[in-house]
């Protein structure tokens, strides 16, 4: 039985669809010519995936239907989308970057993801985008101390067995950290009902954990006001986020380190759906740059957090973001440490321009291997030393990898980095 013999999802992607046309028939013509290219070229990798099983190429999934929906009448959308299920066979197929192409929660064709553009596309018409906050808090922490990491972790529950956010909230009740940082992303629309169900509720009860949080691009999707569920939300009414001082990016210090967390999505183009990451000229790289020049000056060491990459793949090209962040931190000392979320993976690169770059956005969205292959097509070679490979244990995903999370603790002038399974673990050590 195909999930489009249950009524209610063929209504849910029907919907979607006629509210999808009505705000695109709305779009000027010249925005949507911005983005019709890249619309139609996911369409066609989507196809070229799930027909073909071309495993070579990559879709964000808030694009892979897009297309389609736009340029189809509902029975022709929902007629194509039964070629894909027919295609599948029922065994999702897992591309180039481990992203999973199935139906099923968080998978790429879910209608989660479809409704994530819809949000986008309306509030892009006739939407508005809460205000950017310009008071970043400097909080001083201990020279001894420890700092969580996961990144895109907003997903609530999903899957038979307990979700991976579920599990990392449960290891961190039995393993308090001093600070936690999330570096971006809540599901699927960055919603204020979702940050709270998909978010909040997961968050550690311990009260031993200082949280802090990052702007990611699905949450600049929110309905009518981009960036409600994330401003107003959780900064303006989250309790556990008050050291933030309702700002979206954030400085922790002490005697021998400086970490930096920088907003990328605010300023990113909206007609590129906040998907590259891009830094300010006004606030954030001067932000950055005295953190830099005062790490120079103080003998410290600095430790930057974004939500959006640096690099791409295994690390052979960078991104403009990399181009920012690498001029703006060029006077303090090297290495410079830089994690990421954005990209569902765990993956640990060479140092690269005084930079030592780590992804840390694969905490709960599901990924596996790219079928056919027992690693991560897009993570072989280049300057990969790391990626987390290890399957994890749940019958309703097949060839899920382990999601996870980073623990960093920073003992005096030294750094111990640990990438650690949903379970709690250890996958590497920079200690081994």
């Amino acid at each position: 039985m195909s999930f489009l013999d249950d009524t209610r999802h063929v209504a849910e992607y029907a919907a979607t669809v006629r509210r999808v046309t009505r705000a695109w028939n709305r779009l000027p013509q010249d925005k949507k010519d911005l983005i019709r290219g890249r619309l139609q070229e996911a369409r066609d990798r989507c196809q070229n995936i799930v027909k073909d099983k071309d495993t070579r190429q990559h879709v964000e999934p808030v694009l892979a239907l897009a297309a389609s929906s736009i340029d189809l009448s509902v029975d022709d959308f929902l007629k194509w989308l039964k070629d894909l299920v027919d295609a599948l066979e029922g065994t999702p197929v897992i591309d180039a970057a481990g992203a999973v192409w199935g139906f099923m929660k968080y998978q790429q064709i879910n209608v989660g993801w479809l409704a994530s553009f819809l949000f986008w596309l309306e509030n892009a018409v006739d939407g508005d985008k809460v205000s950017f906050r310009t008071t970043p808090a400097t909080i001083q922490i201990p020279d001894e101390t420890t700092i969580g990491v996961v990144g895109d972790y907003g997903t609530g529950t999903w899957g038979d067995k307990a979700s991976p956010a579920k599990q990392i909230s449960d290891w961190l009740n039995q393993h308090p950290q001093d600070y936690f940082v999330h570096l971006g992303d809540i599901y699927y629309s960055g919603e204020p009902k979702e940050d709270i169900k998909n978010f909040v509720r997961l968050l550690p009860k311990t009260n031993r954990q200082v949280w802090l949080t990052l702007n990611g691009n699905h949450d600049m999707y929110s309905q009518n006001n981009a960036g409600a569920g994330y401003f107003l939300t959780l900064l303006d009414k989250t309790p556990q986020f008050e050291q933030q001082q309702n700002t979206s990016y954030f400085a922790l210090e002490n005697s021998n380190w400086i970490v930096v967390g920088l907003d990328t999505t605010y300023f990113d183009s909206r007609w590129n759906l906040y998907m590259q990451g891009n830094l300010d000229d006004r606030f954030q790289i001067p932000f950055l740059k005295e953190k830099a020049l005062a790490a120079q000056s103080q003998g410290k060491k600095l430790l930057i957090m974004t939500h959006h990459n640096g690099l791409e793949g295994n690390g052979e090209q960078k991104t403009p973001l990399w181009n920012q962040v690498a001029e703006a931190v060029s006077a303090a000392p090297k290495p410079v440490y830089w994690y990421w979320g954005h990209v569902h993976a765990g993956v640990v690169y060479d140092d690269e321009d005084g930079i030592r770059p780590r992804i840390c956005g694969h905490s709960a969205i599901p990924w596996g291997r790219t079928t056919g292959k027992d690693f991560i097509r897009d993570y072989q070679g280049g300057t990969v030393k790391w990626v987390e490979n290890r399957l994890a244990d749940n019958p309703s995903y097949p060839g899920q990898l382990n999601n996870g999370f980073a623990i960093l603790t920073l003992h005096g002038a030294d750094l111990i980095e640990v990438f650690y399974g949903q379970d709690g673990t250890p996958g590497w050590s920079s200690a081994d």
